[in-house]
Formats: C-alpha cells, sequence, structure tokens
C-alpha cells in the first residue's frame, strides 16, 4: 500500500476548515511526472524544481548542437525523467517545506482520499496536531575509555586484537 505524508501551512489561516488547507503527497514513483515531466512539474506550481528540469534539458539541448550522439542524449533524457517520476513527490515536499508548510503526519492507505479521512479519524481528538519529532542521534560512546584505538584504523603493534 502506498505512504502518504500530510502538509498543512504553519501557522494555519485563520477561519479556514482544517482539511481545505491540507495537501497528502505521495510516496514513490509518479508516473504523470516521468510521462509529462515539464507539465507535472507546472501542473503543481513547483517552479524551482522546473527551473532546474528547463535548465537541464537545455544543456542537452546543447550538447546535441555541439554533436553529441542523438541516441546518448536520448537516453540521458530518459534517466532524467524517470529520476523526476522517481523523486516527483520528494520535490513536492521540498517545495512545500520551503514555503513554511510543516509535515503533520504519515499515513499508509490505497489513496488519497482514504488517507486524509485517516489522518482527520486519527487526529480528530486532539487540540492541537503537532509536526512530526525530529530523530535524536544517540551520542557517541568511547567502548573502553583511556584506549587510544580509533575504531576503523589498524591497533597499535602489541595493543589489544
Amino acid at each position: 500500500m502506498p505512504v502518504y505524508t500530510v502538509h498543512a501551512p504553519f501557522p494555519p489561516r485563520p477561519g479556514a476548515l482544517a482539511s481545505d488547507d491540507m495537501v497528502v503527497v505521495r510516496d514513490g514513483f509518479h508516473f504523470w511526472a516521468f510521462v509529462f515531466g515539464v507539465l507535472w512539474l507546472l501542473w503543481h506550481r513547483l517552479w524551482l524544481p522546473l527551473l532546474g528540469f528547463i535548465a537541464l534539458l537545455g544543456l542537452l539541448q546543447l550538447a546535441g548542437q555541439l554533436g553529441v550522439n542523438a541516441s546518448l542524449l536520448m537516453a540521458v533524457q530518459i534517466v532524467l525523467l524517470i529520476l523526476l517520476g522517481l523523486e516527483a513527490g520528494t520535490l513536492r515536499r521540498f517545495v512545500l517545506s520551503r514555503r513554511k508548510w510543516q509535515q503533520l503526519d504519515l499515513v499508509v492507505a490505497p489513496d488519497e482520499d482514504s488517507a486524509m479521512q485517516r489522518f482527520l479519524e486519527r487526529s480528530a481528538g486532539k487540540a492541537e496536531i503537532p509536526p512530526l519529532p525530529l530523530p535524536v542521534m544517540a551520542p557517541y560512546v568511547d567502548p573502553a575509555p583511556g584506549s587510544n584505538e580509533i575504531v576503523g584504523l589498524f591497533p597499535q603493534p602489541g595493543g589489544l586484537r
């Protein structure tokens, strides 16, 4: 089943229904982004990724004018479209985070409507929906205090093995 992320603007707009302002973004391969790359970016108003994608296509066009093999250029363009299809959800989340939207939750559901419904059911009893907590890295603990060995390097001659 697909995984979705639910995003909302921060701070929320006053007087608007909570689900009206939320956006659900699917994780995984986006077929329409692969097929209609530039149009898909325009449709979702992803201006920075669109500029980058057009710049890459322009470089490919320039390489074609300079005499690079056409089949190689076609292969590179197909690889770029595959990458766009794979990273389309990440690009949408990137643009939402630049617009100061916060990620509220991760939801596993068969489609976007079900994902929004599951999210709203889960958050129905909460007055305020907190953002997801950031992962915390555990501090480094020296395995043998007082030893001069560094992990990953060769041990000193005559030292512990």
